[in-house]
């Protein structure tokens, strides 16, 4: 659906955003116009399709795919990393596809604790709440004790009792967690093969309905 989506419009920023958000890493996609891109030549696209519109979205996007201590170049040929793109989304907007609205009862930390960075943005936008989701997401990347006052005028603040380790391994900490718990490599191998296949099936959904849901709403 993004990719026709792109076919009908090729400067859709928030069709190229969508479709490199619910990519892997290093998979590709050929478009209709004969271009194959991969997940972040899809974020670097739409943010620069997106650039009229300061739209944040695409920042997020590209910041939650980016591996620990890896920067990314952007169409005017600045290179930032993920906490700076975090940062910069702040100088635009989220709405109206950036999706502004911030829901209170959302727990971000826990969802990204749950189910790692960017299928929590996937939840976050098919929840209407990509801005909260931006500022737990910078949160992350602050250093211990370091406070940040955004373009908008949010105040983030480190949590004390939150590991560097986590931003780069919270997707699989629950994992490492039940495995230890079982008490044998069996039963974790087991259980580890049992989270695998269910994540395959909920990522699998969640890329249709994701899909469906944006491209109607965009």
């Amino acid at each position: 659906l993004f990719v026709e989506a792109i076919r009908c419009d090729p400067d859709h920023g928030f069709a190229y955003n969508s479709l490199g958000l619910v990519m892997a890493a290093g998979e590709q996609v050929k478009l209709d116009d004969g271009r194959v891109l991969g997940q972040r030549e899809l974020l670097v696209r739409g943010i620069q399709a997106d650039a009229d519109h300061e739209c944040g979205f695409g920042r997020v996007a590209l910041a939650v795919t980016l591996p620990p201590k890896e920067t990314a170049i952007l169409h005017d040929g600045r290179t930032l990393d993920s906490k700076q793109l975090l940062q910069e989304a702040f100088t635009g907007d989220f709405e109206p596809h950036c999706l502004r609205v911030t829901r209170l009862d959302l727990d971000h930390t826990a969802s990204i604790a749950r189910l790692g960075e960017q299928q929590a943005l996937v939840e976050a936008i098919r929840a209407s709440d990509v801005k909260a989701f931006a500022v737990a997401a910078l949160r992350r990347r602050l250093k211990p004790g370091e406070t940040i006052r955004l373009a908008d005028g949010t105040v983030v603040r480190r949590a004390a009792s939150m590991s560097a380790a986590s931003i780069s391994a919270s997707a699989s900490a629950a994992g490492g967690r039940s495995g230890r718990a079982s008490g044998t490599s069996q039963r974790a191998s087991t259980s580890a093969t049992g989270r695998a296949t269910t994540a395959a099936a909920k990522d699998q959904k969640s890329r249709t309905v994701a899909a469906e849901a944006w491209l109607s709403s965009a």
